[in-house]
């Protein structure tokens, strides 16, 4: 089995991405989202190539973010699942087709 690497290089879609485990849902698999691009981790804005202290703290910074913004993104939209019947589902019909 393959070690977890939570932040890698995806060559063939040119974005640094990350797995978080933090978010990971009972029965699924870890998350993945997009960093950056590699052109972006590779350079700073000024065009000079970065240096591996200089990506390892940005990789970190992206993380963080990331991990912030989809833990504030999962308390504000609380999963709700809705009840399927043949009731409610005939109630959607005839007020979307039936009522035009």
């Amino acid at each position: 089995m393959r070690p977890e690497v939570p932040i890698f290089r995806d060559e063939k879609r040119g974005q640094l991405r990350a797995r978080f485990q933090e978010l990971k849902e009972e029965g699924k698999r870890a998350p993945t989202f997009n960093l950056c691009s590699l052109s972006e981790f590779d350079y700073a804005p000024s065009g000079r190539p970065r240096s591996e202290p200089q990506k390892q703290i940005l990789a970190a910074q992206l993380y963080m973010q990331v991990l912030e913004r989809e833990r504030n993104k999962a308390e504000e939209e609380p999963k709700v699942q809705e009840v399927r019947t043949v009731g409610n589902v005939l109630r959607k019909y005839i007020k979307e087709i039936l009522e035009r």
